[in-house]
């Protein structure tokens, strides 16, 4: 009977070079994909923060008028979070009622999630709202 006297491989030998170059490039896939998932992440993070700015903003004129308040002198502003805006409105009156009628649009520049670079290119955006009083 014949004896293996051979040296069995043992964990504290180390990886092969294949085995470090293999898991180096693995590794560095996975950071690359994680460093742009996580600026598109914070890119859309900041549109739809706008986005709901924009709701807010709209329903705060919507609101003043309806209670009387003089909102023909908003023009332009500030969202909370810095981003600039303009608001275009007109009213009218229906003639068989006392039924007034707010239209409101909201405008502002927004970074393009899918623009690529440090300075992302500016996309127009606009929501229009409608408000009614007697």
């Amino acid at each position: 009977m014949r004896v293996n006297t051979r040296k069995r491989s043992s964990p504290t030998e180390g990886f092969s070079l294949l085995e470090v170059m293999a898991m180096s490039v693995l590794l560095a896939a996975f950071l690359v994909g994680f460093y742009y998932g996580s600026m598109r992440m914070s890119s859309s993070m900041l549109v739809q923060q706008d986005r709901n700015e924009a709701l807010l903003q709209s329903r705060r004129i919507g609101e003043g008028w309806r209670a009387g308040v003089t909102v023909s002198g908003i023009t332009k502003g500030y969202y909370l979070n810095g981003v600039a805006y303009t608001a275009s409105m007109a009213t009218t009156q229906s003639s068989a009622s006392t039924l007034k009628k707010l239209a409101l649009t909201l405008s502002w520049n927004e970074p393009d999630p899918d623009s690529s670079g440090n300075n992302p290119a500016p996309r127009n955006m606009h929501i229009k709202d409608v408000y009614l009083k007697y």
